[in-house]
């Protein structure tokens, strides 16, 4: 009888070692989850530090160049369009080739800033061919963007057939347009001068006169040579024809005289 009640015993003792185990793990497990919960947000709010920490011109020197490419990419999904504008500065300082990816869809964004700086940053960091897509913002309604526009195409005019592309905005009816066109024809002309004259024509044949001005300016400083001017001397006799004495039209007889004298 002795024996059986030790049994008994010995059976309630695993069987409260057990409950004890467990009751032991179920706390630890509540502890780690507690833990965790209160973590998380430190961790998330050290996250934005880190986002609000990175920008272009001192970017954290812990914070590595791919880590600075994650944060700027985020940024650039922000509504914020300062945000935004910030992620590109990012991304395009940690890796300007995958940046370039991200940054030429914002050449079409309806805010015109941030137009302005995909334009500007891309041309900055010299990404090859995208001179077709950059020209069409020297149509832009903004003016910002038409100045970067025109700033960052300087860095495209040697791009093969680029010199086609300037035939729409040359014949814009905004004059402001043509006249930023005209410096970027300049330094096209070095790399395709046979198109050059067909590109330049809807200027020559503007009746404004500050565009015939900036035009013919182009033209005295591009072609030092008078026998280049030849093949002008239609467009510059129309000039003379329409404008008169105007200060144009008074460019354009001081050109053909040198023309006629050669």
């Amino acid at each position: 009888m002795k024996k059986k009640t030790n049994n008994v015993t010995d059976k309630k003792f695993i069987w409260i070692l057990f409950a004890i185990c467990i009751g032991t793990l179920f706390i630890l497990a509540i502890s780690i989850m507690i833990k965790n919960s209160i973590s998380a947000p430190k961790q998330k709010r050290e996250s934005t530090i880190q986002i609000e920490d990175v920008d272009e011109s001192s970017p954290s020197e812990n914070i590595s160049p791919k880590k600075q490419f994650a944060l700027g990419s985020k940024l650039m999904r922000s509504s914020s369009s300062e945000e935004k504008i910030r992620g590109m500065q990012i991304v395009m300082t940690a890796n300007p080739k995958d940046g370039a990816n991200l940054l030429i869809p914002c050449l079409m964004d309806p805010v015109p800033a941030v137009r302005t700086q995909a334009a500007t940053l891309l041309s900055t960091y010299e990404i090859p061919n995208l001179g077709s897509q950059i020209v069409m913002l020297l149509e832009d309604p903004d003016k910002a963007v038409r100045l970067a526009a025109s700033s960052a195409m300087l860095k495209y005019a040697s791009e093969p057939g680029i010199m086609y592309r300037f035939m729409r905005p040359m014949s814009s009816r905004d004059p402001e347009v043509v006249k930023l066109t005209i410096p970027v024809w300049k330094v096209a002309l070095q790399y395709d001068p046979r198109n050059a004259i067909g590109t330049i024509a809807p200027a020559l044949s503007s009746s404004d006169e500050s565009v015939l001005s900036t035009a013919l300016g182009a033209l005295t400083q591009s072609y030092p040579r008078t026998r280049d001017l030849v093949p002008y001397k239609t467009l510059l006799e129309g000039i003379t024809a329409r404008m008169g004495s105007s200060p144009s039209g008074q460019m354009a007889q001081s050109l053909l005289q040198r023309i006629n004298a050669e």
